[in-house]
């Protein structure tokens, strides 16, 4: 029995399944649970020339069986030019980081060019997010979340620039400016000191008066400050968004940059799941198809083929507007590089 299954292998592996074997053993999944039966499975060469037809449907069964693994690591071998096993992990190469926005909808059927912005973010390049008018409020929105270090330094500046001398009054004075006029002993101007200074930021119509008047200049900047926050935590979250996208599929935070040569490129962690699961979807999708492994040569191209054949090239949510603690936090960070 054995000399003849051997025989029967042979066969297989010079490609008569069509002609010959197919007739009797119906299905390749049949037959391979036959030959596995013998004890003969060994003896298939599902890399044969002659079995290229078949191939995928080979290589698809082959991978739900305890070789699992030796066939995986053959696929690589033979298919997968930038696949490499480093300490057990598994690393795809590109030639650069940017590469990974092929991965994302160029927007043709949506809102937004995803490809785009993810190629502008990981080049560094300014994403062109426009909001106009960021902030209606410059005192609520930036000097009320100062931390202590940037409100001790906005009251050096307001000193700086006002420190003893005489702030003319107008119809459109604050209140408390008004009773300090008068606590002064004068009613048609104030004098800003150390003495009064504290009272000054705590009253929001005070400060959003000398803003638009006596400290034109420094409002000037304070605007600039909260846009800057503003369109940088916005640009950050979109960020986030595209990299917790990625790392469903690959590990972010097991990336390098390189130099080969005298050029840089790029690898990056596939996830064994992601890794396993890629090449099972295709072998089994493309059950009956010529275009077997060999015709991608890469598990790039492998994975973006995955992509677009299944629930579509990756996307991420882009938020209308940024997180407004975020933006606190990048007005406090902005605060001394603008002032």
């Amino acid at each position: 029995m054995s000399e003849k299954f051997k025989k029967v292998v042979q066969m297989f592996n010079d490609g008569e399944w069509d002609e010959t074997l197919q007739p009797h053993f119906e299905t390749i999944e049949n037959f391979l649970n036959i030959i596995d039966n013998a004890g003969l499975t060994e003896m298939i060469d599902p890399f044969s020339y002659d079995l290229e037809d078949v191939q995928n449907e080979i290589l698809y069964n082959l991978l739900q069986t305890p070789k699992k693994q030796e066939i995986l690591n053959k696929i690589t071998e033979k298919y997968l030019s930038d696949i490499s096993i480093e300490n057990g992990k598994i690393m795809c190469d590109f030639r650069s980081m940017s590469d990974l926005s092929e991965f994302f909808d160029s927007g043709r059927s949506r809102d937004y060019d995803y490809e785009a912005i993810v190629k502008k973010q990981i080049d560094g390049d300014y994403v062109d997010y426009f909001f106009g008018d960021t902030t209606d409020n410059i005192y609520r929105d930036v000097i009320e979340e100062l931390n202590p270090e940037n409100l001790n330094y906005l009251k050096d500046l307001i000193l700086k620039e006002l420190n003893g001398t005489q702030v003319e009054l107008d119809g459109r004075s604050s209140d408390w400016m008004e009773e300090e006029a008068q606590r002064q002993g004068h009613e048609e101007y104030i004098i800003i000191d150390n003495s009064n200074i504290d009272n000054v930021l705590k009253d929001e119509d005070t400060m959003l008066w000398l803003l638009d008047n006596d400290l034109n200049d420094i409002n000037s900047e304070l605007y600039r400050i909260h846009e800057s926050a503003y369109e940088s935590a916005y640009s950050s979250e979109v960020y986030n968004n595209f990299v917790n996208e990625i790392n469903e599929y690959f590990v972010w935070n097991n990336k390098d940059e390189y130099k080969y040569g005298d050029k840089y490129r790029f690898k990056i962690e596939v996830r064994p799941s992601t890794f396993e699961y890629v090449i099972e979807d295709y072998l089994y999708n493309h059950i009956g198809y010529s275009e077997n492994l060999g015709y991608h040569g890469n598990f790039e191209s492998l994975f973006r083929t995955y992509l677009k054949e299944g629930d579509g090239l990756l996307i991420f949510r882009i938020p209308d507007y940024p997180d407004s603690r975020e933006v606190d936090k990048m007005v406090n960070e902005y605060f001394g590089d603008y002032l």
